[in-house]
Parts: structure tokens; C-alpha cells; sequence
């Protein structure tokens, strides 16, 4: 039997009112929970969820549509987060798309993206069908947010099912690969006393205080990878000084408070004052919370300093080890190893051969790097056809910077 869609209400919740709308947007993450709370409990997920959206400062605006045959139960969901760019051009990131496994293989995810795209490609022109759908204030929020006389709007997502998005237009852009270490042996954790032992360099562990200047390892021009250096202007990048770090930070601070535990560090710096260099690298949580997540590596050393630049990464592998103890990772149940993540594209080297010589390092570390390009990659709408394709390149300054 054919679905008359027409008959589900279109609705949705963004930056501007979800303070009046608390039983709504906690309905879409409990629906949403499973399976995007990964290992943690549903209260932790959905607290986290609700800082975030608190404390973003980025606009963003959620759609979903409701059963009015079932008590207006949620039946799929999907976000987008208005992220800034380079060049006056700005990212449309899609989001937690999720459908209520009562009603998967039905369509519904499918018609709620293809109508929210067209509202948003016609500035809030198009109207959503019946009578019940919110086309008023979805469109008052995408006319106010929404200006094509000064921006140049490029929908973008991460997905580990690029064959579903096709069908909207989506292509892989496919520079990101995926560097795992995992190390069943978990009793060689690091101390403090090793990871700061480091004749003639200086060792800073960054701590929670770090975490309000943090931004100027994301935005400052001194940090951005190689593929920065470019004039071209269709070149694009997100807008450093918002970077995507803060909503792991907000998980990882509701975790420890849930399991009464607490964590020291964040990141760690290795400056070499004497040849003016440095190496760095900013940790969260993972995800799925399995284990550390690799925001950030730079380093300015290049290929001819290789020596140090082996100790350099020798060092950040003691300190994630420490990490593993300073976020008590070990006392979860699920986890049984050492389990360690950073994307090819979150590594930046002042050069392309020094890129490639940390990967190779890490390698030998016993770092495993999975270049499939089938799980969690970047994808742009129309990617490949004239005007996008053509001198734009995804430039990863950070974990989720999407440019």
C-alpha cells in the first residue's frame, strides 16, 4: 500500500525557540538514542544533547515528522547546523538523521529530506503538505539565517551510508581515512613523570583550563595544515573559531559527572624552543565513547627534523595511554584495549611529505590505517558537477570542521 505522506506532518525546532519546546526535542533524542548513544546510558546521552544545542553558537534548525495516527509519535528526524566558511561561503551540515525503527524502510527519512532541501534551496518558498506542518515558523527561522545575497551554501554531511544520500545528490568526497591503534595489552599505561620527560623540549599537559582559549589551535593561520596556503579563493574551510571539539567536551564533562569520576587533560604540547618548533595534539572522548578521539594533530617540523619528530609521536602515544587512565576509560565494561582514533584529514604537517611521514610513523607504531573510504566520510551535494567539483577542497582543520 502506497504511503500518502501528505498526511504526516512536517515540523521542526531550532536555535531561536527549543527553549519553548523541552518536551519535543527530548521526544527526538529518545528516539534518536538508539543507536547514537553508543555505550552510554540514555540520561548521559540526552543531557549531552541538550548542552550542546544550549551552548552552540552556531544556528541550527531541526525537522521531523509525526504519526497523527499514533499519538503524534516521532517518526524520523534529521538536523542541520548552519556552520560558517572562508570566502563567504557557508556549510549546510546535515545531521542525526534517524528514523524510529517502527517505521524504517518506509520512505519517511527519505520525503523528509527531499522536502527540507527544496525549502531550504527556495528560502523557505516551498511549502510542506497539510494542514499540520510547520511552514510558518520554518520559514521565518531559514529567511532569517538564510541569505544567498552574501553567502554561497554548500549541503555537506559525514556518513558511513553514502549509497542512501546519493539518491539527494551527495557524493563522497573521499580525503579522509581513518588511523586506528588498538592494543589488547593495557597495562603499560603512561605516567605523568614519563610523558613529561623529554630532555631539551618542553612538555605542557593541557588541562581544563585550556578549553577557553582552545580555539586558537583550531582558527590561528600558524596551526592550519599545508592545504591552507592556498589564495584560490573557491577553496573552502569552516570557521575555525567554532570547532565542533566543544559538544565532546560537553558529553565528556556529563559522563564524569554520572559515573563520579573526573579528567585532567585535554591535549598536550611539545615546544622545541631551541629550532623554534612545536608538536600538539587536542583528545576527546570518542564518539561511541570506545575509547580517545584525536581532534587535532600538528606538528611544524618537517621531513629533514624525521628524529624528533619520531620522539615527538612516541611522546603522544605515552600521553594517550595516560589519557586512557585520566579518563578511566579501563572501568567501562565494554571496553577490553587501548583504542586510540584520528582521521588522515585531522593530521597537519606544513607539506605534504611531512603528512605522509607521520602517517608512516605512526604506522610503525602499530597504528592501523583503513583506507576502504567506507565508513564515516565526508560528502558534498553535487559534488562533481560544474561550479563545485572544480578548486573546492575539503580542508579538515579539526575533527568535524567540514570545509
Amino acid at each position: 500500500m502506497q504511503i500518502e505522506y501528505s498526511s504526516y506532518p512536517i515540523r521542526q525546532i531550532n536555535s531561536s525557540d527549543h527553549h519553548g519546546k523541552k518536551d519535543v526535542f527530548h521526544n527526538i533524542i529518545l528516539v534518536a538514542s538508539d543507536p547514537f548513544k553508543g555505550h552510554l546510558p540514555l540520561s548521559v546521552f540526552e543531557k549531552t544533547e541538550y548542552l550542546a544545542a544550549e551552548a552552540s553558537r552556531d544556528s541550527w534548525q531541526e525537522f521531523y515528522i509525526t504519526d497523527p495516527f499514533s499519538d503524534n509519535a516521532i517518526i524520523c528526524s534529521f538536523g542541520i547546523i548552519h556552520k560558517l566558511g572562508n570566502h563567504n561561503n557557508l556549510n549546510l551540515l546535515i545531521g542525526n538523521v534517524h528514523t524510529n525503527p517502527k517505521y524504517r524502510k518506509k520512505g519517511f527519512i527519505t520525503y523528509l529530506i527531499s522536502e527540507t532541501i527544496q525549502k531550504y534551496e527556495s528560502v523557505g518558498q516551498h511549502q510542506f503538505s497539510g494542514d499540520k506542518s510547520e511552514n510558518k515558523d520554518a520559514d521565518q527561522f531559514i529567511k532569517e539565517n538564510i541569505d544567498t545575497s552574501k553567502y554561497t551554501y554548500y549541503w555537506t554531511l559525514y556518513s558511513g551510508v553514502s549509497d542512501f544520500y546519493k539518491r539527494f545528490g551527495f557524493e563522497a568526497i573521499g580525503e579522509m581515512d581513518w588511523l586506528t591503534f588498538d592494543e589488547q595489552d593495557t597495562g603499560s599505561l603512561s605516567t605523568i613523570e614519563e610523558v613529561k620527560e623529554y630532555p631539551g623540549s618542553e612538555v605542557i599537559l593541557l588541562g581544563d583550563e585550556a578549553k577557553s582559549t582552545i580555539g586558537k589551535y583550531f582558527e590561528d593561520p600558524k596551526y592550519a595544515s599545508y592545504v591552507n596556503d592556498t589564495k584560490n579563493p573557491l577553496h573552502r574551510s569552516t570557521n575555525f573559531s567554532v570547532p565542533m571539539i566543544g559538544k565532546f567536551w560537553i558529553r565528556d564533562q556529563v559522563v564524569c559527572e554520572y559515573y563520579d569520576r573526573r579528567y585532567s587533560y585535554v591535549g598536550l604540547r611539545i615546544l622545541h624552543h631551541d629550532i623554534d618548533k612545536e608538536t600538539f595534539v587536542i583528545i576527546s572522548g570518542a564518539a561511541e565513547y570506545n575509547g580517545i578521539l584525536v581532534h587535532k594533530l600538528f606538528t611544524n617540523l618537517s621531513t629533514s627534523e624525521s628524529e624528533t619528530l619520531h620522539k615527538d609521536l612516541e611522546q603522544i602515544l605515552k600521553f594517550l595511554k595516560l589519557a586512557y587512565s585520566d579518563y578511566e576509560m579501563l572501568k567501562f565494561d565494554h571496553i577490553k584495549s587501548f583504542k586510540f582514533m584520528i582521521t588522515t584529514g585531522d593530521i597537519h604537517a606544513k607539506d605534504a611529505e611531512t603528512k605522509k611521514t607521520i602517517v608512516s610513523i605512526l604506522l610503525g607504531q602499530n597504528w592501523i590505517l583503513d583506507t576502504s573510504n567506507k565508513s564515516f566520510l565526508p560528502m558534498m551535494k553535487e559534488f562533481g558537477q560544474d561550479g563545485v567539483r572544480d578548486g573546492v577542497k575539503w580542508i579538515n582543520n579539526g575533527f568535524w570542521c567540514f570545509g
